[in-house]
């Protein structure tokens, strides 16, 4: 509610004004990530990884009224099809399988070099928080390509 309230404010006062608000989310949703995955303590992670969260998602709202602003209304269905089925297929299939896998390396990582043969529970918490590491750095990758996109979309509104 709070990315639809800042898109609406910040589209009056500047056209590419969305998707420079979702690139400061994205930017700003990367030290919070980084502080709460390096969190000893899960009370202070979770409330951080949860802000991280939000403004990681106040992202589809901004970018989804761009796509709006720049495509014509009848071709906003196939549009957002094609964005959805890149967004899924992209990210969020390969997402936890790369994720996944990099937290087994990094475990076996831990291990060897604790000299250990076994990868124990503590291991796999050490890899899994490192492979977690993964996620503010693609949240400045994401940042960086909005701030991108944000520097075209003025000459592609009608």
């Amino acid at each position: 509610m709070i990315a639809g309230r800042v898109g609406d404010w910040v589209i009056h006062k500047r056209k590419d004004g969305r998707m420079l608000a979702a690139s400061m989310a994205a930017l700003l949703s990367a030290p919070l990530g980084c502080l709460a995955i390096l969190q000893p303590s899960a009370v202070v992670a979770v409330p951080l990884l949860g802000l991280t969260y939000c403004f990681l998602t106040m992202y589809y709202g901004l970018v989804y009224s761009s796509i709006h602003d720049i495509v014509p209304s009848s071709l906003r269905g196939a549009a957002l099809g094609f964005y959805f089925m890149m967004m899924y297929l992209c990210g969020a299939s390969f997402g936890p399988v790369i994720t996944g896998n990099l937290s087994d390396r990094m475990a076996r990582r831990a291990a060897a070099a604790a000299g250990s043969p076994v990868v124990t529970e503590a291991f796999k918490a050490v890899g899994l928080q490192q492979a977690m590491l993964i996620i503010p750095v693609l949240a400045i990758a994401l940042s960086m390509v909005l701030y991108a996109g944000s520097r075209t979309i003025q000459k592609d509104m009608p």
